[in-house]
């Protein structure tokens, strides 16, 4: 099908994904750096069972005893960690007073996590719970490291006391309320690595006022994977000359064509794209009512050879873009005749939902509408995508989603690197992407 549209200098396809059922996910630039966050206790104090009711909260130091003695407590609010991410290690870290010895401390957990410092007696303190490790001691005894991470799971409160370990030892250390070597809960963490599905699927924009109404970093609320760009004559100069290209969020990818330039004026532009983006690049998408001679289609697959080597230059994969309504037998076409084998690196297809020239109209069946695409792909061996799909709404919008959701289901089984979906105009049938199609799609 052919799809009928308005003339655009550039379009471009916010994106969507399918994930979890829809896709099988891979793991793009998963995070292997360590990260650290460090924070000081909210609350520290220290009870004494000879003073029941002395409070300790703004004292400059904590004091830990062996056996019944004195026990410091301490509480930590753990936050700016990520969802997802994996705790490593929780490190306790406290300094001995100046002139006083470091002897092993015992860390214990504490089940309340709601006692204040300007309250804690030795006589309302919290429970001691079970002994969570023992002490370290670095810096030649001035310092004094315990592991918390059997307790620390990522953002929350975390509430501990400590004891001296051996009988008749006390242990004097700075608190939160003096000028120096406060203590401090170091938490170690991994971010979660970031999910990318196999197959990236994305919605076109036509101009500003699909901008507007979809987002040029979000469709619908779903994030940005894949643009679908298009020029009707040279690309910019460099990426960064289209508002629309800048748009686009750190991590997506874009299907980019043109119909004129030079090679070198492709491969500037190609070159000057974002860092590691993934972008599929085609000279002159759907010739096949533009080169209908038998000459006219040799000079096509002779002009794409110029252009192979500048794509490939500028960091991008050189994609042909054909119409589906090619590989109909009715068609009298044969895609062949626009094939530059060896220039390209993938093949993409412009398939629609043919469906709207039935009477009654229809959706198509979406396994049909990619079979022949894939016989394409077995012969070539070649990567392939959808640079555009869609279908306007045919009786309800539940039933567009519907389709939608199969024909992605169909991509995904079939192996397609992108999809994105086009507004495809029909008359006497509302054709924009609505929230319902897009929630299918992604």
């Amino acid at each position: 099908m052919r799809p009928l549209r308005t003339t655009a200098l550039v379009s471009i396809g916010a994106a969507a994904t399918l994930i979890g059922m829809l896709l099988p996910a891979q793991v793009a630039g998963a995070a292997s750096t360590q990260k650290v966050t460090v924070v000081g206790p909210t609350d520290d104090a220290y009870t004494t069972p000879t003073s029941p009711l002395l409070n300790t909260g703004t004292s400059l130091k904590l004091s830990a005893e062996s056996g019944a003695g004195k026990v410091a407590y301490l509480r930590f609010t753990v936050s700016g960690i990520p969802a997802g991410a994996t705790i490593n290690a929780a490190k306790l870290h406290t300094h001995r007073l100046d002139g006083h010895l470091t002897p092993a401390l015992n860390a214990y957990r504490v089940s309340s996590t709601t006692w204040s410092e300007t309250s804690l007696t030795s006589k309302n303190a919290p429970a001691l719970g079970t002994l969570i490790a023992g002490s370290t001691t670095v810096d030649g005894g001035v310092t004094t490291d315990v592991n918390l991470t059997p307790v620390v799971h990522g953002n929350g409160v975390v509430s501990v006391a400590l004891r001296a370990r051996d009988a008749g030892t006390i242990a004097r250390l700075h608190s939160k309320d003096g000028t120096v070597d406060a203590p401090t809960l170091s938490v170690t963490w991994t971010p979660a690595a970031v999910v990318v599905p196999t197959a990236l699927f994305g919605s076109s924009i036509n101009d500003n006022s699909d901008v507007a109404r979809l987002g040029s970093v979000s469709m619908f609320n779903h994030p940005v994977y894949v643009a679908r760009v298009f020029f009707t004559g040279a690309p910019p100069a460099r990426w960064s000359d289209s508002a629309l290209l800048t748009s686009l969020p750190a991590g997506s990818a874009a299907v980019v064509s043109w119909k004129s330039g030079t090679p070198a004026q492709v491969q500037a532009f190609l070159a000057s794209k974002p860092v590691g983006m993934k972008v599929w690049a085609s000279w002159y998408h759907e010739p096949e009512d533009n080169f209908t001679t038998a000459a006219a289609q040799a000079s096509y697959r002779a002009t794409w050879a110029t252009y192979a080597g500048a794509i490939r230059a500028g960091g991008a994969v050189p994609t042909l873009i054909l119409m589906r309504y090619t590989l109909n037998t009715n068609s009298g076409r044969n895609w062949h005749n626009y094939y530059p084998a060896g220039s390209v690196d993938s093949i993409s297809w412009d398939a629609y939902n043919p469906g709207t020239k039935n009477n009654p109209p229809t959706y198509i069946d979406p396994a049909n509408l990619i079979a022949p695409i894939l016989t394409v792909a077995n012969e070539t061996h070649l990567p392939w995508g959808l640079a555009e799909s869609g279908s306007p709404i045919l009786d309800s919008s539940a039933n567009r989603a519907a389709w939608a959701l199969k024909l992605a289901v169909a991509l995904r089984a079939g192996g397609a690197k992108f999809a994105c979906w086009w507004d495809v105009s029909v008359t006497s049938f509302p054709n924009a992407l609505d929230a319902a199609a897009a929630g299918s799609w992604h």
